[in-house]
């Protein structure tokens, strides 16, 4: 305590004081005091003196600690001192809720930080928003160094509510409590309320149907009730590193399949419209249509495997049925039942859906050759050609035959020149892809050229400035103007040639 100044008071629990303090330095500190009744202090400083011998090896935690005796009011109390994070809590710095991706590197933080103890033998235990800092730079630091527990030990630990895994709050110090805290931990990330107030009639907490299926799907095992449902730390930690790849995978195969389920319910609709089951099977493939539209996969699955109850030679439920399990995270089922579907005598129209959702899946894969071939085989008369053309340039594109891609968008184009005002998002990225493959074939004049049509037809479309700035620059022509449009629209797909790295290489 000596050469610290009591500068004010944090918090004033029932057993313990946190106080800030400056030192003579003019260096800002935490002192954090528990009186001598405290519920086991001993334990509580045990771990303070651990994280003392771990300094350096966390460095997401609280560093610079050391044990403190002082008399405070009258009592004998123990305590510690650490460094005074500047930031802001996780409470206030989410506010109605982060992205997906800051909540995945959330979760891979935390994860990371639970792993360092777990090596050691400890839990964390008392994993929240409230403990949680987000500093100026964006890290995060966790402050709670004092609630850790050894692992597969019986301890008495009151718990956070809506936070404590329940095993923790039965006097179990588990290793999987700590992935239960992260869970709810990364709910509070997401949507900015409590576990609490989410929870349904049963008390019952889930994650948001709005919340992309990947992530929800992670966050739900990881706060899973029973202990032995959550996955083990490691496996966790190993997918929450993945996580941010994937994620914009499927935020990018979802820019296709959304179309496609319209699409697909265009068909339902404008279809012979059957009588009895085959009704049955038409309004339940209708209402799973809807429930995709509106982000909720598992009530879509529910409603075309229902479908598929009342009438198995539905097409568009089978069909339907492929796109929800690959947006389940299942991909490889989704590919087996579009195959299955294929195997079918199919009207072109029917095939041309399947093929199509067949190659989109494919590429969610990385199987390149694969979603070629299936784009290949949808007939010129199927409502889904021009896009399967456009996909199949595309591929050509990044496969590096942009002379193909030259041929096939050409032929496209021509074909619909008539009618290029009935869809100008597909005509904006059918002249986006075909001033690709000019400028991969160093034809700039015709890339400008294309390439200023589709920011005309489709004023939005990041791709097209971003290629553009690229043809201009390799002409030796003024390209900041695009440039900035690429940068503020954000590129999606392709990641423009050219333009990105030179970006990266001025910076």
């Amino acid at each position: 305590m000596e050469g610290l100044t009591l500068v004010q008071s944090l918090s004033h629990p029932l057993n313990n004081h946190v106080y800030e303090a400056v030192t003579r330095a003019g260096e800002r500190r935490v002192i954090r005091f528990f009186a001598a009744d405290t519920p086991e202090l001993s334990r509580k400083m045990e771990m303070v003196n651990l994280l003392s011998q771990l300094e350096g090896v966390v460095p997401a935690v609280h560093g610079k600690l050391r044990p403190e005796f002082s008399l405070l009011q009258g009592k004998f109390t123990v305590g510690y001192i650490v460094e005074f994070v500047p930031g802001q809590p996780l409470t206030e710095y989410c506010g109605k809720g982060l992205p997906e991706l800051e909540v995945v590197r959330l979760i891979t933080d935390l994860l990371g930080i639970a792993q360092v103890f777990q090596t050691q033998q400890y839990i964390l235990g008392d994993i929240k928003p409230d403990n949680v800092i987000v500093t100026e730079s964006g890290n995060l630091v966790y402050v709670d160094v004092d609630s850790l527990f050894a692992v597969n030990t019986m301890v008495y630990f009151p718990g956070s509510p809506g936070y404590t895994a329940p095993e923790l709050k039965d006097g179990h110090a588990l290793p999987s409590a700590d992935l239960f805290s992260i869970g709810r931990t990364a709910l509070f990330a997401l949507t900015g309320q409590s576990p609490s107030h989410l929870a349904d009639r049963q008390g019952v907490v889930a994650c948001p149907a709005s919340v992309s299926p990947l992530l929800r799907n992670f966050i739900e095992r990881l706060m899973a009730l029973s202990p032995i449902e959550r996955p083990d730390l490691e496996s966790a930690l190993q997918y929450s590193q993945g996580l941010p790849q994937r994620l914009k995978r499927w935020q990018r195969t979802q820019r296709y399949q959304r179309p496609l389920v319209v699409l697909l319910t265009v068909f339902v609709v404008v279809g012979v419209v059957p009588v009895g089951a085959g009704w049955m099977s038409f309004r339940l493939t209708a209402h799973g249509n809807q429930a995709q539209l509106r982000g909720d996969p598992v009530r879509a699955l529910e409603h075309y495997q229902r479908a598929l109850v009342w009438n198995r030679q539905n097409v568009s439920a089978h069909i339907a049925l492929g796109l929800t399990y690959h947006a389940l995270s299942e991909t490889e089922r989704g590919i087996e039942q579009l195959q299955s579907v294929l195997r079918q005598p199919l009207s072109v129209e029917e095939s041309g859906l399947a093929h199509y959702a067949l190659a989109e899946l494919y590429e969610a894969e990385n199987g390149v050759v694969s979603a070629m071939a299936a784009y290949q085989a949808v007939e010129p008369a199927a409502s889904t050609y021009v896009q399967s053309r456009n996909n199949l340039a595309r591929l050509y594109i990044l496969s590096g035959n942009a002379e193909q891609a030259i041929r096939v968008l050409e032929s496209v184009l021509a074909q619909t020149g008539s009618s290029r005002r009935s869809n100008e998002v597909l005509q904006a990225t059918l002249h986006k892809n075909l001033g690709w493959a000019y400028l991969k074939t160093g034809r700039l004049e015709d890339a400008q050229r294309v390439l200023s049509e589709a920011i005309q037809l489709e004023p939005l479309l990041a791709d097209s400035y971003c290629l553009l700035a690229e043809v201009k620059r390799r002409s030796s022509v003024a390209f900041s103007t695009d440039l900035i449009s690429c940068l503020q629209l954000g590129p999606t797909d392709p990641s423009p040639d050219g333009i990105i790295g030179y970006i990266l290489e001025q910076l």
